[in-house]
């Protein structure tokens, strides 16, 4: 091959660093238009994986109100490491302070003798949101209106329901919801003080909330307050169960769907 002809061959297969420049810049435009959309496409998995899991969970509390005379399943608070002597539906004690194990401790929510909920559910995945990051096993409670075991000494609901027969409105009874990974504790999802939460809901998606109600119905609820998906605490700081959110329409809605209305 003569000189010139090497040069025009190898002139064809290099880049400029204009030309490469430029592809860079195409990748740059093509990675900003695809990431939002995968990013979109992943919360919207996240989601529909959290729905299904929460219509496992309804269909687990309605077989369990059914073989059992339509008592509803107990819930209420739950001792470090759990209690053979008192089965809740699931147990339970996730404050880091007392117990060091419980919230990654599977047994509490898949052995019988802890969990009524057992012999019927044992995927462990199902009472977790996939979009919860924390290493707690599980993500959801029960409304506390429903099964409550009153404790003395301790903040309990004004009313609890104990049959499923006396449900009025099942639409409207939420059975379980999300809660938010620095306010989870026991097995119970609390919304009984006028103005403030007792335990803040799981904003796992975006600004939703996924919900079962106890007709067997699954959505996600869009929060309109930022201080419910935004509150003032502190990263994994132990909660109080008492969050002031005076005028807060999020806080109404929760009450007025659940069977403790306070």
């Amino acid at each position: 091959m003569t000189a010139k002809r090497k040069g025009v061959a190898e002139g064809l297969n290099a880049f400029s660093f204009v030309e490469l420049l430029v592809v860079i810049a195409i990748i740059a435009v093509l990675a900003g238009v695809l990431l939002p959309v995968l990013a979109k496409g992943k919360t919207a998995a996240w989601r529909a994986k959290c729905i299904s899991n929460h219509r496992q969970l309804a269909l687990t509390w309605s077989l369990y109100t059914g073989d059992n005379e339509g008592r509803v399943a107990q819930n209420g608070y739950a001792p470090d490491r759990g209690s053979t002597a008192k089965p809740l539906w699931v147990q339970g004690y996730y404050n880091i302070a007392v117990s060091k194990t419980d919230s990654t401790n599977t047994d509490l929510l898949l052995n019988p003798r802890f969990a009524q909920f057992a012999p019927y559910l044992q995927d462990v995945r199902v009472y977790h949101c996939p979009a919860d990051k924390s290493k707690n096993v599980r993500s959801v409670g029960m409304d506390w209106g429903l099964g409550f075991r009153k404790e003395t000494g301790l903040r309990n609901p004004e009313t609890t329901l104990l049959k499923v027969e006396v449900i009025v409105a099942p639409a409207s009874l939420f059975l379980f919801g999300d809660i938010d990974a620095r306010s989870i504790c026991w097995p119970f999802f609390g919304t009984d003080y006028l103005g403030a939460f007792f335990m803040l809901p799981g904003a796992y998606h975006g600004r939703q909330t996924v919900f079962s109600f106890a007709d067997g119905h699954v959505r996600p609820k869009e929060w309109g307050d930022p201080r419910t998906v935004r509150p003032s605490l502190k990263t994994y700081e132990w909660p109080n169960h008492s969050y002031s959110s005076d005028g807060n329409r999020d806080l109404v809605w929760l009450r007025e769907r659940s069977a403790n209305p306070r």
